[in-house]
């Protein structure tokens, strides 16, 4: 998740290896959206991958396993703010290496 508001206003990126997809959801006043979805896409259950995640301005890239998948803008949370884990209830996910740069001047 990226652009952590509070607990109620953040982006967050999932790949679902049960729908085989790869989605950006923007969470507004506790209220999730999808705002961009790529697949179907083939990452076995149990298997490790990597998601980066690039904005700038209201504009978003991002990549699964290194592949680009999504290009898209989204004009919900302008502000900058936090970075963070997110799952799903229902999950069993493991995180590791978390790298977050800013390139601001």
């Amino acid at each position: 998740m990226w652009r952590v508001l509070d607990a109620n206003n953040y982006y967050v990126a999932r790949y679902n290896p049960l729908e085989h997809n790869f989605s950006l959801y923007v969470v507004k006043d506790s209220k999730r959206s999808k705002i961009a979805t790529a697949g179907p896409l083939q990452i076995e259950a149990g298997q490790w991958f990597s998601i980066r995640i690039e904005q700038d301005g209201n504009h978003i890239n991002a990549w699964l396993d290194g592949r680009w998948l999504i290009d898209v803008d989204d004009d919900t949370l302008g502000d900058a703010g936090g970075v963070g884990f997110w799952t799903k209830a229902d999950a069993e996910t493991t995180f590791d290496n978390l790298s977050v740069l800013n390139f601001d001047d």
